[in-house]
């Protein structure tokens, strides 16, 4: 099977210290990997943050409430292992939600 190259566009809105700000992330890689890709970059914009993935691992599938998809991702900065976790129905959503709460621990 051959994965065809997307290109991902993710717009990100936050609000930090009661200012709200935004920013565009892009990517071009296969679907799912521009997806997460595209919004880490426009996460990174906003945050300055950007930590190496040491790793993910994902179960999808029936499981507690309405869940279908749980992921957990490590972040690496600065000598530090954080362990982003979520869970949504979808599992793009969940994977994003994993960083995010990875980068609110670091």
């Amino acid at each position: 099977m051959t994965l065809l190259p997307a290109c991902a566009r993710v717009k990100v809105e936050i609000e930090i210290e009661g200012t709200r700000k935004a920013a565009t992330g892009e990517h071009e890689d296969t679907f799912a990997a521009s997806v997460f890709e595209a919004t880490r970059n426009a996460v990174s914009q906003l945050t300055g943050l950007r930590p190496a993935i040491r790793g993910v691992s994902a179960s999808v599938g029936g499981g507690r409430k309405e869940c279908a998809a749980e992921v957990h991702l490590t972040v690496k900065k600065n000598g530090r292992r954080i362990v982003g976790k979520a869970e949504h129905s979808d599992p793009f959503q969940a994977e994003v939600a994993a960083y995010i709460d990875a980068l609110n621990q670091l």
